[in-house]
């Protein structure tokens, strides 16, 4: 029997993709922004001692809050709320979980480069990934996967306040997600051209950043 577990899964790629599982595992559990609220320490701590004593074999952690303003527009609940979804959530559940689950995080590919009014988001996912990596390194029995995600057509960068940008479709993107969840293991991101944009394209900028100092 398969089990797994996608949190915050009521919209966009990870409802479509927890919709995707029930048709072909035989339990899958989505935890919503409604029941555990993951800017909160005690909703944190209330989701680790559940899910840690359910035998599932992957729990995907897909919970993410970013918004689209500079940094000194951000109020301090919003800073506050970005660090605790995006890093000491997901850090405190892999702690609280058995080794033979298989996490997996969602990440962004924007964790590469500065850019603007990402400042708080970018450097908690970037936090985090490295986190991850070094739990790998040290804890060889721990399965973990980090994904990392450009922007895909959701109401999460809507309502973080972006009208354009190069959208993904679901549809494409799901797909990718299900053979790396179920075939990959550290780190990886689905498409070529993500591929460009942090080998290629946010090094150069990086170099042009420098010299522009």
């Amino acid at each position: 029997m398969k089990k797994i577990c996608v949190i915050w899964a009521s919209s966009g790629i990870w409802k479509a993709l927890s919709e995707y599982y029930k048709d072909h595992w035989d339990t899958v559990d989505t935890i919503t922004r409604v029941s555990y609220d993951l800017s909160q320490n005690e909703d944190i701590k209330k989701l680790c001692l559940s899910i840690s004593k359910k035998d599932y074999d992957f729990v995907i952690y897909s919970a993410g809050v970013w918004y689209h303003r500079k940094f000194e527009d951000l109020t301090a609940d919003e800073i506050s709320a970005q660090i605790s979804v995006n890093t000491l959530a997901p850090l405190q559940l892999i702690h609280a979980l058995p080794e033979g689950i298989k996490f997996i995080y969602i990440s962004s590919i924007m964790q590469y480069i500065p850019a603007k009014n990402m400042s708080v988001y970018a450097s908690m996912k970037r936090a985090t990934s490295q986190a991850l990596k070094t739990i790998s390194l040290e804890n060889s029995n721990r399965n973990i996967l980090d994904i990392d995600l450009w922007a895909v057509r959701t109401p999460m960068h809507l309502k973080a306040g972006m009208k354009k940008t190069v959208w993904k479709e679901i549809d494409r993107v799901i797909p990718k997600i299900v053979h790396a969840i179920e075939n990959k293991q550290g780190s990886t991101t689905l498409f070529w051209d993500w591929f460009l944009m942090i080998y290629i394209v946010f090094p150069l900028m990086r170099v042009f950043l420098w010299l522009k100092k």
